[in-house]
């Protein structure tokens, strides 16, 4: 079972994801990601252990204008 502790300052909490929609609004919503302080980074408490996984994630990690990290996606349009 894992420990459902709070996150310590050693760690960096993902707040949500955006997405742009197709009216140009931007769509935030929470996601159970944390990024250690040793550049760990855990989905619901799990390491997430494919480099390239972590790799695509950090290219989509973001700040927005008050600090907080923000995984930031591209929404797909389809017909």
């Amino acid at each position: 079972m894992q420990d459902k502790a709070p996150f310590s300052e050693s760690a960096l909490q993902c707040h949500g994801a955006t997405a742009e929609t197709a009216d140009g609004e931007e769509n935030t919503r929470k996601l159970p990601f944390l990024i250690k302080r040793d550049g760990v980074w855990l989905y619901r408490g799990t390491p997430i252990k494919r480099k390239a996984m972590v790799c695509m994630f950090g290219s989509m990690l973001t700040r927005d204008e008050k600090g907080t990290y923000l995984l930031r996606t591209p929404l797909k349009a389809g017909t």
